[in-house]
C-alpha cells in the first residue's frame, strides 16, 4: 500500500509539473510569436533584412543571382558604391578607381545595350540606352512591327517628334503635344486589342499569345514613360545630357551617381552585358570592403597600391 500511495504521487506530482510546464510553454509560445509578428511588421526591420539578403546573395550566392535578371542587384550595388567610401575614390578629384586594374573597359557595343533609367519611380520612367541618352526612343517588338499598326507607328513618332522639339527649343511643351503623344498611345493599345481579340488569343496557340502579351508589356512601359516625359520638370533630359561619353565601368557609375539614375531592365539580348556590368561591380565592392576593413585594422589607406 507505501508503495501504491508514493506512486500515486510522484503522478499527481508529474500531471502538476506537466500542467505547469504547459502553461509555461504556452505564453513562452505566445512571447515569441508577439516578438516575431513585430519582426515582421516593422518596417526598420524588414527592411534590415532585406538588405542583410542582397548583401549574402551579392557575397555569397552570386551565382544563384546571376541565373536570374541583375538589374535590381545592379542598383542595389550602384547604392552601396555610392557611399562615402567609394564616392571619394571615383570622384573626379581623386579618381583612385578610375583607369585601375579594377576598371572594367565598356565596349560601344556594350553601351547600346545598357539602359538607364531617371528613377522617376516603378511606373513612371524616362528610359535611354547609356550610348545616347535619347528618351522616348522606341525599338517596337516584332508584332507591333506589322503593317496594320504602321499608321499608329507614325501617329505616336510624330507626337514624339514634336514633344522633343518643343523642349529643345521653347524650354516648354504645350498642353496640346501631352496631349497629342497621350493619346498616340492610348491609340495603339486599343489597335493591339482589337488585333488580338481574347477569344483568339486562347484559340491561335501559344506564338500567338506570346507575341501580344510581349506587345502589351512593352506598350505599358511606353505608357509609363509617357507619363513622365508629360509631367516631368527639368526639361534638360530632353537635350540628351544624360548620354554616357566614357568608356569603362568606373566612369559609368561616375554619370549615374551624378546625375542620380539607375538601372533599367535590359531589353532581350542585353542579359550577357547585364552579367558582364555585375561581375565588375562586385569585384568593385569586394574591393572597397576590404579596402575598409584594412583601413579600419591599420589606419592605413592601401587604395593605392593595389588599385594600380
Amino acid at each position: 500500500m507505501a508503495i501504491a500511495r508514493r506512486i500515486d504521487a510522484e503522478t499527481v506530482s508529474l500531471e502538476i509539473q506537466n500542467s505547469i510546464d504547459a502553461v509555461d510553454a504556452y505564453f513562452k509560445r505566445r512571447e515569441l510569436n508577439r516578438t516575431y509578428r513585430k519582426y515582421e511588421l516593422d518596417p526598420q526591420a524588414a527592411e534590415q533584412r532585406h538588405q542583410e539578403r542582397l548583401k549574402r546573395n551579392v557575397e555569397e550566392l552570386y551565382q544563384k543571382t546571376l541565373q536570374s535578371d541583375v538589374t535590381r542587384t545592379l542598383n542595389w550595388l550602384l547604392q552601396e558604391l555610392a557611399g562615402p567610401s567609394l564616392a571619394y575614390q571615383y570622384s573626379s578629384e581623386h579618381q583612385k578607381l578610375l583607369n585601375s586594374k579594377l576598371d572594367q573597359r565598356l565596349s560601344p557595343e556594350d553601351l547600346k545595350l545598357i539602359r538607364l533609367t531617371d528613377g522617376g519611380g516603378k511606373i513612371k520612367t524616362l528610359v535611354f540606352t547609356a550610348n545616347d541618352g535619347k528618351v522616348l526612343d522606341v525599338a517596337w517588338p516584332f508584332a507591333l512591327q506589322a503593317p496594320q499598326f504602321a499608321v499608329y507607328r507614325k501617329q505616336f513618332e510624330n507626337a514624339r517628334d514634336t514633344l522633343l522639339h518643343e523642349a529643345e527649343s521653347r524650354s516648354e511643351i504645350s498642353y496640346e503635344s501631352r496631349q497629342r503623344l497621350r493619346e498616340s498611345v492610348v491609340a495603339i493599345m486599343v489597335a493591339l486589342e482589337a488585333a488580338y481579340p481574347r477569344d483568339a488569343r486562347r484559340g491561335d496557340g501559344f506564338s500567338r499569345y506570346a507575341s501580344y502579351y510581349a506587345s502589351k508589356r512593352f506598350l505599358q512601359g511606353l505608357w509609363g514613360s509617357v507619363q513622365r516625359a508629360t509631367t516631368v520638370k527639368d526639361l534638360s533630359v530632353f537635350s540628351g545630357r544624360l548620354r554616357f561619353q566614357g568608356d569603362s565601368l568606373v566612369a559609368l557609375l561616375q554619370h549615374m551617381y551624378g546625375s542620380g539614375l539607375e538601372f533599367a531592365t535590359p531589353e532581350h539580348g542585353g542579359e550577357g552585358v547585364y552579367r558582364k556590368l555585375f561581375h565588375g561591380m562586385r569585384n568593385l565592392y569586394i574591393h572597397v570592403g576590404m579596402e575598409k576593413s584594412e583601413t579600419a585594422a591599420t589606419g592605413y589607406d592601401s587604395a593605392d597600391s593595389r588599385a594600380h
